[in-house]
Formats: C-alpha cells, structure tokens, sequence
C-alpha cells in the first residue's frame, strides 16, 4: 500500500515526506533509486535520541493513539523496538557509503542538527548517531516523558501492563 502510494505520488511530481524505521537498508535504497529515476533529489533525516527517549516514545504514542482510538492505536513490542536501535547506527552508515542520499541528517527532538553529511562527507553518521543513542538521561529531563505516560496509561486504565511496571521502574531508577 505506502509503496503504491509512493509510486502514484512520485509519478504525479509531489514533493513527498516518507517516514520509516531504518529497521533495514532494503527500503530506503529501494525508495530512493525509484525516485530517482523519476527525477527526484532524495535525502534522508533521522531523528537522534537516547534509547530510553525512544522507547518512551513508543508507548506515549500508543497511549495517545488508544485514547483517541482503541482500536487503531499501534503499540511497538520492546523487542521490536531495540532490535531497530540495535540496527540503526549500522543501517545508517551502510546508507551513507551508498551514496543514494545528496545529504543525510540527525536531528534531536528539540530540532538541533547534530550531523550533516554535506557539511562532514568523509565522517559517517553511525557515531554521532550511537553516541545520542547511548547517551544518559538526567531524572530531570526524563521526568515530564515519565509524568506524561504514567497520566496517559491510568486515564487508559492500563496500570496492570508490563509497560506500566517498565514505567514505574523507570521512576525508581530516577527518583
């Protein structure tokens, strides 16, 4: 479906924005040699940021989302999850020496670039990306993530899943 989608936009000359996982280089490679026999620049931003951000993320997504909806909202397993930030920082350096991409990105959250592949060519992004990934959270700045998800899941009445014991731990180990 997304890659018909793709296909159909790209054949009509939209600008388009593809979101994926990095969960491979199959897909990118792929979407980005389609597009560029169509004429298309490609580049690719990634987002950078510490495991435990990430994986937060996944669960405040899907507490939103079954808020909104229960029935459409898309939990991310953890073991989904970590087997993406596992493979990331490889899959990304392999996209890099591919050259299909004119410029690749990482971004954190708050939209600070922290690399470019224009501006440091010969440097791949893996580091940069493994060390975001890696990198310690203060209590502090996890604290409204924690506060945010633990509000989420109890108006979700969802105290009884591992997550939220994940999310209690997570409280313990700061607080």
């Amino acid at each position: 479906m997304t890659e018909a989608l793709i296909s159909r936009l790209s054949d009509q000359g939209y600008n388009l924005v593809i979101e994926g996982t990095g969960r491979t280089t199959d897909v990118p490679i792929q979407t980005a040699t389609m597009l560029q026999a169509k004429g298309y620049e490609t580049k690719m931003y990634v987002m950078a940021v510490p495991k435990i951000n990430s994986y937060l993320g996944t669960i405040e997504r899907y507490e939103t989302m079954y808020a909104d909806d229960p029935m459409t909202a898309r939990a991310t397993p953890k073991q989904a999850h970590d087997i993406v930030v596992k493979n990331l920082p490889t899959n990304l350096e392999t996209l890099h020496k591919t050259g299909f991409f004119s410029d690749i990105r990482l971004y954190n959250r708050e939209g600070v670039k922290l690399y470019s592949s224009l501006e440091t060519p010969s440097i791949s992004p893996k580091e940069t990306l493994e060390r975001e990934l890696n990198r310690k959270v203060s209590g502090k700045e996890i604290q409204p993530t924690l506060e945010r998800i633990e509000q989420k899941m109890v108006q979700n009445q969802h105290q009884e899943t591992p997550e939220f014991k994940a999310i209690q731990l997570e409280w313990q180990q700061f607080f």
